[in-house]
């Protein structure tokens, strides 16, 4: 019997910083789930050893019947890239070739959508769902033309202002999907143990550490019970403020943590503090939202599409005293941070769920999930 041919082929990206169960991927695995075992096939592209590599392109070769394609490195129209998207775009591009009626999702378009694919025909180009990640101060400054995208199937972004840049930069349709989160994993605690006040930031991008280091200062002048707890990598510790913030034994660091012991951070948290220089979605964010974790961070980009009044508080950007008030603000009203707290989790449940979110761009992609 002939193998059935997989109606999408997902190129996707996992960063070894993040928890196994963090960031944009879960999409990719509810896709799959969505749409059955024999109806996807997946590249999971991380820096890949020479053995990888041939794994993988025999996989893509049997798909196709095909010889091993070999693989060429590609200028990007980004100024960012790594050879493991320039190969990954590479194999995506000859399964599309070999199998027209398949579809290609960019997972992490900033790094994957190479010249091989801007340069590929028009019947390629034209089955090419890219999703981007970064705000348009990001791609303003990496991107040296946004003309490749007029010509791709969809372009899909995480927030409203993201989607009004782009509309304006190309002609493809745009397709605005919330950046979801594991819902079964990061879940509300039973309850917050007892102790001095806690703040927690996770991440690095765009975070403003400049922000953090002298809001911390003036609450720490108001309660200076107040402890924080930092996960950032240790590759991303370069900053002189965290340097500063590193002499407190208020301050706790944490790195390569597993995704438990991430939940157990928001868990014992009263209240996320992330000051962000600019952003789209966050993982942190939608994370917190998903713990029942109140927010305090900046407004930027895309954040008032995730952070309302009712599940946290946005402040203006770079400005540390309005960030620290609203610290002591809502920890000062524990019967706030509690309602903040459910509203949190609700708004979690009825707008980040993977699942629900997989099937709306399968729709919006012309693909029709498998009947259960």
């Amino acid at each position: 019997m002939k193998p059935t041919t997989p109606k999408l082929a997902l190129l996707r990206a996992r960063w070894d910083h993040m928890a196994a169960v963090s960031g944009f991927d879960g999409l990719a695995t509810a896709i799959c789930e969505a749409l059955g075992p024999s109806c996807s096939i997946s590249l999971h592209m991380r820096r890949p050893s020479r053995s990888l590599q041939a794994r993988f392109g025999r996989r893509v070769a049997r798909i196709c019947g095909l010889a091993q394609p070999a693989h060429e490195q590609c200028d990007p129209i980004s100024t960012i890239i790594k050879p493991e998207y320039s190969h990954g775009a590479h194999l995506l591009g000859r399964l599309l070739q070999t199998h027209p009626a398949m579809v290609g999702l960019l997972l992490a378009g900033e790094e994957q959508f190479t010249n091989e694919l801007v340069a590929a025909p028009e019947s390629i180009r034209r089955r090419l769902g890219v999703v981007l990640h970064q705000p348009p101060s990001w791609l303003r400054l990496h991107w040296r033309t946004f003309r490749p995208l007029d010509a791709v199937k969809a372009v899909i972004c995480l927030s409203t202002q993201q989607h009004m840049f782009l509309k304006s930069a190309c002609a493809a349709p745009i397709i605005q999907l919330p950046h979801g989160v594991d819902l079964s994993h990061f879940r509300p605690a039973a309850g917050r143990p007892d102790g001095p006040s806690r703040l927690l930031l996770v991440g690095n991008w765009l975070r403003d550490f400049s922000t953090l280091h002298a809001a911390m200062r003036i609450a720490w002048d108001s309660d200076p019970t107040i402890e924080l707890d930092c996960v950032v990598p240790r590759h991303a510790r370069e900053s002189n403020d965290l340097l500063r913030l590193a002499g407190d034994p208020r301050v706790r660091w944490h790195a390569g943590i597993s995704a438990d012991d991430l939940r157990t951070l928001y868990a014992a948290a009263d209240l996320l503090f992330l000051p962000l220089i600019d952003a789209t979605a966050n993982n942190a964010v939608v994370e917190a939202l998903a713990c029942g974790l109140p927010i305090i961070s900046s407004r930027v980009g895309g954040m008032s599409d995730y952070v309302t009044d009712t599940t946290g508080e946005l402040c203006a950007p770079g400005d540390a005293k309005a960030h620290a008030d609203a610290v002591l603000r809502w920890l000062a009203e524990e019967n706030r941070r509690r309602t903040a707290a459910a509203a949190a989790r609700r708004f979690a449940e009825q707008h980040l769920d993977w699942s629900v979110i997989a099937g709306t761009l399968l729709n919006r992609l012309g693909l029709q999930a498998a009947v259960p």
